[in-house]
């Protein structure tokens, strides 16, 4: 026996979600990931190190959230075979297909790539309603007319309301749910995927006096923690990052404009994500959607 100790890299993305670890064991009858029998062995919170005993024989180590979710929202780390200890790290990474997936650190072969991308694609067709987020992406979009919908009505503004947020676009989005997000809306006619996520001050309790960080030391926080090469700016008073981005699933380019706020009791990410060669064409009808976001108080 050795020892393997992970450390999980403390991060926004997923912060509040426990990682479950577990170990290859044929004897085993936990779990099966991906077609391996494996074996519990222990959970890891946000910014935690743990060790745990593992054989000498080479094994393979899965990290999922829950049961619910392990066929979209996992990693493997390999371990090669030996008696020395080992220590790996990894943390949860912001990615809308692959709900915030904890990512070992380190290079990886085409086993664990293909792990990571399948997971990534069965968490866009798992999540119920996002059918209409794949047909976005892989832009079959319909036309006004095919829709049914008559232009001038398709472009009147909508009201959308959520739990502490509400946000005006037109009346070619529609409502999916989605139990990672406070809110989620798609329009397959412009091609426009909207996400709308909450972080409450009360909640962030790895950060000393969370209310006191002003939206662009979030921002800046949030783009850090996600590896995300462009800086955030400022305009019209809202504060924004462009991050492109290729959906996995199929190759296309995506830029995602993610919009920061601050309220009363919490931090706010709104993202629109745009197929890119749509983006310059909806960039200003995208910021006029940004200025519409509104609080409750």
């Amino acid at each position: 026996m050795r020892e393997l100790t992970i450390k999980r890299r403390r991060a926004f993305a997923a912060s509040f979600m426990v990682a479950n670890v577990y170990i290859q064991d044929s004897e085993s009858g936990d779990l099966t990931i991906r077609g391996y029998s494996c074996r519990f062995l222990g959970n890891l919170k946000n910014g935690e190190e743990k060790t745990f005993d593992i054989p000498s024989e080479e094994t393979r180590i899965f990290v999922i959230y829950d049961y619910m979710s392990m066929e979209f929202c996992v990693d493997m780390k390999k371990i090669p075979a030996g008696e020395e200890n080992v220590r790996v790290s990894g943390v949860c990474k912001f990615n809308i297909g692959s709900r915030n997936a904890f990512r070992f650190d380190g290079d990886i072969d085409d086993e664990v790539a293909a792990v990571r991308t399948g997971g990534s694609k069965k968490g866009i067709m798992k999540t119920p309603g996002m059918v209409l987020i794949i047909c976005v992406i892989i832009g079959v979009l319909s036309t006004a007319v095919l829709m049914g919908i008559d232009a001038i009505d398709k472009n009147t503004p909508k009201r959308f309301a959520f739990d502490g947020i509400e946000i005006t676009l037109n009346r070619s989005f529609n409502v999916f749910d989605n139990p990672n997000f406070v809110g989620g809306l798609s329009s397959t006619s412009i091609g426009v995927a909207v996400y709308i996520e909450r972080d409450r001050f009360d909640e962030m309790k790895s950060y000393t006096n969370p209310d006191k960080m002003t939206v662009e030391e979030y921002a800046e926080l949030i783009v850090e923690l996600s590896e995300m090469e462009d800086t955030p700016e400022t305009k019209n008073g809202v504060v924004w990052v462009a991050n492109e981005t290729i959906n996995k699933s199929n190759g296309k380019e995506i830029i995602e404009f993610i919009a920061f706020y601050k309220s009363d009791d919490s931090f706010w990410i709104v993202e629109f994500d745009v197929l890119k060669n749509r983006a310059e064409k909806y960039s200003d009808e995208i910021e006029k959607w940004a200025d519409s976001v509104r609080f409750e108080t």
